[in-house]
């Protein structure tokens, strides 16, 4: 029986030993995958901060280029706007030169035209003269001729003070207006 029993301790020994071993064994596994999960999570920090650094300095980068572009095309368009104002500027001067220059030619013409300088008053001085003025002639003797402005007088005096006083009618009126505004009731 002692020998069954040390048979038995033996081997309850040994398979304690081979328990220790699986122990010791599971210890340093669980250690490993503790130490690999460490590594695997500063690893993955570094990686996400490098991707990350990387992404800010595209972006930083498209944002410069961005600026850039957006510069010269507004540096573009601004000298567009400044040749377009000359432009538009030049054309309006050349405009108001060459209608200026016409009508110059123009009343040159009608001097040339009429044949004198003086020719060309009378003309404008009749043209001014209303159209329904009214000019008799009438014989005063040999070789004489005399234009009869009886009544030229007149009417030209009554026609002024119905100028006069429609113009004071129309300035009473609107004084009238502008004092009616600021009464008080």
């Amino acid at each position: 029986q002692k020998s069954k029993i040390a048979d038995e301790l033996t081997k309850t020994r040994d398979q304690e030993q081979l328990t220790a071993k699986a122990q010791a064994d599971l210890t340093e596994a669980k250690a490993k995958v503790i130490f690999e999960e460490k590594r695997t999570r500063a690893e993955t920090t570094k990686m996400v901060a490098k991707v990350g650094a990387e992404g800010e300095k595209k972006a930083k980068e498209i944002e410069a280029m961005t600026e850039k572009l957006k510069a010269e095309i507004d540096a573009k368009s601004a000298a567009i706007e400044a040749r377009t104002t000359r432009l538009l500027g030049e054309a309006k001067a050349k405009a108001v030169k060459l209608s200026k220059e016409a009508k110059a030619q123009r009343f040159q013409l009608l001097v040339k035209a009429l044949g004198s300088a003086d020719a060309y008053e009378r003309y404008i001085f009749a043209e001014g003269l209303p159209a329904d003025l009214r000019v008799g002639i009438f014989y005063a003797g040999p070789g004489t001729l005399w234009t009869d402005l009886k009544g030229f007088e007149q009417t030209m005096l009554g026609k002024l003070v119905s100028d006069t006083q429609a113009k004071e009618t129309t300035i009473k009126k609107r004084s009238s207006a502008a004092v009616g505004d600021g009464k008080k009731d």
